[in-house]
């Protein structure tokens, strides 16, 4: 897949400001811990909810949700979805935000087990509805980056193979 640009207009970068793209969509997608989820709806129109975001040890994002969910239910269709990551508590053309587009793909047995402890570990509330049996991890499967760092700081460079790392050796 093309890196995402507007309706196919390439980016200026000579007209950017310097910007250290990888380490900051890295960084953004690391600590984030809530991110708009848009799905496809059966019609074709896309469904946008917020959801909780958690990462696995490769850097590799996941997303709960639960089965009778809307979403869920469109990912079930077609899986392809977009992501987007920023501060929603600034002024958010002012601020980075990370687009990402891929697909969504079920996460089962041990792997499920792993990334359930793991997202429990940061939603500790989460523990009261990842023990309903319609309870659903997704992996995203990154297709495109797209950054906007923020005033003249876009960049179309970061490849999804950018953002995957070993975490683990990160982590003290």
């Amino acid at each position: 897949m093309p890196p995402i640009t507007p309706r196919g207009l390439e980016i200026n970068a000579d007209a950017a400001r310097p910007l250290d793209a990888i380490a900051l969509a890295r960084t953004m997608l690391r600590s984030a811990k809530a991110a708009a989820l848009a799905t496809l709806d059966p019609s074709g129109y896309p469904y946008s909810t917020a959801t909780n975001i958690a990462v696995d040890d490769a850097g590799k994002p996941f997303i709960y949700m639960a089965n009778l969910s809307l979403h869920a239910r469109n990912i079930e269709r077609d899986d392809r979805i977009s992501i987007t990551i920023a501060d929603m508590d600034r002024d958010l053309l002012t601020t980075p935000r990370l687009s990402l587009v891929g697909r969504a793909r079920r996460v089962m047995d041990n792997e499920y087990e792993a990334l359930k402890q793991r997202y429990m570990e940061r939603f500790p509330k989460s523990k009261l509805y990842l023990a309903l049996p319609d309870s659903r991890i997704f992996h995203i499967e990154i297709e495109a980056v797209q950054l906007n760092g923020g005033p003249a700081q876009n960049a179309n460079s970061v490849t999804p193979r950018d953002l995957v790392e070993d975490l683990a050796a990160t982590v003290a």
